[in-house]
């Protein structure tokens, strides 16, 4: 009943910027394939931007106290990959599973503080990933294991607890 006495004004919540870190060395081993490479930073950022459809920074004319940015950025993103190594003698199985990144910064637009930090990892289920290596697809390996759409899933699951934690916080 008090709450509705006292109105607070509405947050306007701006897009400072979106980053997809890209990825380098032997982290890409899982993006070549017999059938090519997918360039799957540019995928994550067309997702990113669909996701975080907001207004730039940029288009303030006239900021309020209450105004908020906020940066997104993917700082890790990995595509899944299985395979071993077999050196003198030794077998060492090499596995990892699909995983999505993101972190968000929320900052104040007048003063630049920085008012929360959030972060958000997903990663496949180790049945979904030993589903999948034990595949067709898995077994003979002409195509990749794990292609952008489940990337692009994981990175909408990763942005909506994301967005949950931004609302609980602001």
């Amino acid at each position: 009943m008090f709450s509705r006495l006292v109105k607070k004004e509405k947050l306007r919540v701006y897009l400072n910027s979106l980053t997809v870190v890209p990825r380098e060395g032997f982290k890409t081993m899982d993006e070549w394939w017999l059938l090519g490479r997918e360039d799957f930073d540019s995928v994550l950022r067309q997702k990113l931007l669909e996701i975080f459809s907001l207004p730039h920074v940029s288009s303030i004319d006239d900021p309020r106290d209450t105004d908020l940015a906020i940066d997104v950025v993917v700082p890790d993103y990995r595509v899944g990959f299985e395979g071993e190594i077999i050196a003198w003698g030794f077998f060492i199985p090499l596995m990892w599973r699909p995983r999505v990144e993101i972190r968000s910064r929320v900052f104040d637009i007048r003063t630049g503080k920085t008012l929360h930090v959030f972060n958000a990892v997903q990663k496949i289920l180790w049945r979904d990933f030993f589903s999948r290596v034990f595949s067709l697809r898995g077994l003979f390996r002409i195509t990749p294991l794990f292609t952008q759409d489940e990337l692009e899933y994981l990175l909408l699951l990763a942005s909506e607890s994301l967005l949950r934690q931004m609302r609980k916080k602001i």
